[in-house]
């Protein structure tokens, strides 16, 4: 494209002597004859001096935020460095460009169809209903994205003194490079794929020349969430059930190795209390029997949407949900108090039963996506002007994706009623009750101790030796 430039005196050199090709790295002379054209010659090599050509960004391919064992969160600065490519080998300090880095976040959601269930019906009825839906049946749309919100989480300016400057008089380029730490919150949200979308972050380095020009370079970088090994932390659950006095203690321990193919694996132990009770006649005793254990792990993503007023939350609007089934389990037996036998005066009502959950690598399980990571709404500290979220887009509505797991178990249990004088067996009811109940139980995975620093949990929490000695007071004799 041919620019005619508008300068000082330009009106005064004929077309001819001052056209020049603009291209998107520099001014390039085309024809110079006159004294004023050799002048305006050197201001704008003066100008293309100030061009940044090049920007290149060094960064991490991943960053993790380390959980501690009290749920505490920790995350260090994500360093990073840009080379910055000048195309000039004897530009000074003044001439340098702007540099700013920032870290943003892309939450995406996707097209999901899915066809209705065909309801039951038999005959003619039957066959035209399924040969209707085989034609009307809607194509899943996968890697659609729907709609799309980006956010910058943080952003650094730098401003300090250039870590590394190389002048190349060959090429005629200066490069600068800056080395970067820039700040990442403990509360965001991991990088995640779901059924419904994707949250991704990406790493953005700007240079702003003299000039105005800009040149941009990006790297995405991956946030993952990893508890510190050592510190597993057993979760207890409490359920009880309406109209029966047996109450359900749930622990769930997560492991640290989970074994090969698996994501994550928990050891779970079952208690149920209060399972003896007074029977239908003096000196009879109901028994609860557990013949039957079964549980299933569910993964619950939503896809939700906030609209933020200044410094404000507003509400959230769940736009979409999606429930999938990650494992499942069964154990079978006959579980209760006593064995079978009387109670007497030491035996406890409790009924334990151990197992173990595994969810597999192949299930895709996601990290959980807490609620309170979706409030990045933070208030501007700037003084001055600014380009924060909250003044930039101030009423902006923004996607956000949550995920959350469960444990289902489904105990199904028998009666026994047996005579305390005689331990006989009066009554049987193989088929009593079946008791169900949902636990939460986040997933998440552990980091090996090489990979934790040592800045993160030290591994050795005594505090250092010290020698504590005292010199007595001095006395003065007044005379």
């Amino acid at each position: 494209m041919l620019w005619i430039l508008s300068i000082e005196a330009v009106s005064a050199i004929p077309l001819p002597t001052c056209a020049y090709i603009v291209r998107s790295h520099g001014v390039i002379p085309r024809q110079i004859s006159t004294p004023q054209g050799h002048r305006l010659h050197e201001r704008l090599e003066k100008l293309h001096a100030m061009e940044v050509q090049e920007v290149q960004l060094t960064a991490p391919q991943t960053h993790c935020i380390f959980l501690g064992p009290h749920d505490e969160s920790y995350s260090s600065p994500l360093s990073g460095s840009v080379e910055i490519i000048i195309a000039s080998s004897n530009i000074d300090s003044s001439g340098y460009p702007k540099l700013s880095v920032r870290l943003t976040r892309t939450v995406a959601f996707e097209h999901r169809c899915a066809a209705a269930a065909p309801r039951r019906s038999s005959g003619l009825f039957r066959c035209l209903r399924r040969r209707r839906a085989i034609q009307a049946q809607p194509t899943p749309i996968r890697g659609q994205s729907a709609s799309a919100s980006i956010e910058t989480i943080t952003r650094c300016d730098l401003w300090h003194a250039q870590h590394h400057v190389e002048h190349h008089q060959d090429r005629g380029t200066t490069n600068l490079k800056l080395n970067f730490g820039i700040p990442v919150p403990f509360d965001i949200t991991p990088t995640t794929e779901t059924a419904l979308g994707t949250v991704s972050y990406m790493i953005t380095a700007t240079s702003t020349s003299t000039t105005g020009t800009t040149a941009t370079a990006t790297r995405p970088v991956q946030i993952l969430r990893r508890a510190i090994p050592g510190h597993a932390r057993t979760i207890q659950h409490v359920r009880t059930f309406r109209d029966d006095r047996v109450r359900v203690f749930l622990d769930l321990t997560p492991k640290e190795s989970p074994g090969p193919g698996n994501k994550a694996s928990y050891t779970a132990r079952l208690c149920a209390k209060q399972t003896i009770t007074e029977g239908p006649r003096t000196a009879q005793m109901r028994h609860v029997v557990i013949k039957e254990l079964k549980w299933r792990v569910e993964e619950t993503a939503k896809a939700l949407s906030t609209l933020s007023h200044h410094e404000t939350q507003g509400p959230i609007y769940r736009k979409e949900q999606c429930v999938r089934q990650l494992c499942h389990g069964r154990m079978t037996g006959r579980w209760s108090a006593t064995g079978g036998r009387p109670k007497t005066e030491a035996t406890d009502d409790m009924i334990q039963i151990s197992f173990d959950v595994s969810i597999p690598t192949s299930a895709d399980a996601v990290e959980v996506l807490e609620m309170s990571a979706i409030d990045t709404k933070r208030a501007c500290l700037h003084q001055g002007p600014c380009e924060c979220p909250s003044r930039t887009h101030p009423d902006e509505e923004k996607a956000a994706m949550i995920a959350s797991h469960q444990l289902k178990l489904d105990i199904i249990a028998g009666e026994d009623i047996i005579d305390q004088e005689t331990g006989r067996l009066v009554d049987r009811k193989p088929l009593w009750k079946s008791f169900g109940a949902f636990f939460p139980m986040p997933v998440y995975e552990f980091m090996s101790s090489q990979e934790v620093p040592n800045a993160v949990f030290p591994a050795n929490d005594t505090p250092p030796m010290y020698d504590d000695a005292s010199n007595p007071p001095n006395y003065d004799v007044l005379r």
